[in-house]
């Protein structure tokens, strides 16, 4: 579960998200404070009137700059900030689910094991070349060691693909990569 947190990129890219929409909201919250400029200098006027000048700017309004802006800003990085707890348990729900149908497909596996499907067909061509049981019925045997053949093949082919889907929702790869 670490693992998967660590390494979906769909997580880093809501984390990212979110730092950056709070790095937003901090800028939009700098914004309230209005740009103040103080300049002096020398004027010399054409009816030979000269002296020192100072001029001061300053942007209008002077309270409650910028609010909407601060208020969407909030209102979309709480809504990151519930996708990304939401992917969280999304990401924790895959994860458990996939690692629990692995340990179900490796539980069958073993106990596939205790079958001794060999002993079907062993026993089945015994019983024919001793008279036993015609040949409908050897062929029956056939087909059933034909069928557990098939189921195991098929529980391998499940046990599999569930590691690979548990690879997945963990983010993990058979090929090294350098992400």
């Amino acid at each position: 579960l670490k693992t998967a947190f660590q390494n979906r990129k769909d997580l880093k890219a809501i984390e990212q998200l979110v730092e950056s929409e709070s790095a937003f909201l901090s800028h939009n919250k700098l914004k309230i404070i209005p740009n103040i400029n103080l300049t002096a200098g020398y004027k010399k006027q054409l009816d030979n009137h000269s002296g020192s000048v100072f001029q001061l700017n300053f942007e209008i309004p002077l309270f409650k700059r910028n609010q909407l802006e601060i208020e969407q800003s909030e209102a979309d990085l709480n809504f990151l900030e519930q996708q990304k707890e939401y992917l969280i348990k999304q990401i924790g729900t895959e994860v458990q689910a996939s690692f629990a149908k692995l340990k179900q497909y490796e539980t069958l596996i073993t106990n596939k094991n205790d079958l001794q499907l060999k002993n079907v067909f062993t026993s089945a061509a015994y019983s024919y070349e001793q008279g036993e049981i015609s040949l409908v019925e050897f062929l029956d045997g056939l087909n059933a060691y034909k069928d557990g053949i098939i189921l195991n093949k098929g529980l391998e082919i499940k046990y599999y693909q569930s590691f690979f889907e548990l690879e997945n929702v963990t983010a993990l790869s058979p090929i090294n990569e350098n992400n």
